[in-house]
């Protein structure tokens, strides 16, 4: 959670599959994240500071509407963090993607979108993290 040399801010992507999300999938998921337990302390600032925002952004390449498809929810990290802290807050983007599929599937009909969630890219000196973990409820 650390800004880069350019003043860049490191992000978690969480990309729905185009082919299959529906228009309400994508702010219904920024929603819950903003609402999930391990990640709403942070959204709200209870520590004293917001240290990071859910945005919903255009996808890249993919035309759609500002909140449907062809766009994607992108965690912007806000402030200072190792890269452990990092990846714990990918973890818990990761159980809360999966937490929100299973609840779509279960209060609406068909299938919910596939959901890939890219890791924020790790510092020259951190530890590796690894790739996009696809959180289709899988274990």
């Amino acid at each position: 959670m650390t800004q880069g040399e350019r003043g860049e801010h490191r992000t978690i992507r969480v990309a729905l599959d185009q082919e299959t999300v529906a228009d309400s999938d994508v702010e219904a998921l920024k929603r819950w994240l903003e609402r999930e337990p391990g990640l709403e302390p942070l959204t709200r600032g209870d520590a004293g500071e917001q240290r990071l925002r859910i945005e919903v952004r255009p996808a890249a390449g993919a035309p759609g509407t500002a909140m449907g498809a062809g766009s994607e929810i992108v965690i912007v990290l806000l402030t200072l963090a190792a890269q452990p802290a990092v990846n714990d807050l990918y973890g818990k983007v990761v159980d809360g993607v999966r937490a929100w599929r299973a609840n779509r599937r279960s209060v609406e009909p068909g299938e919910p979108p596939e959901v890939t969630v890219d890791p924020p890219p790790h510092d020259a000196d951190d530890t590796e993290q690894d790739g996009a973990a696809r959180a289709d409820g899988e274990e």
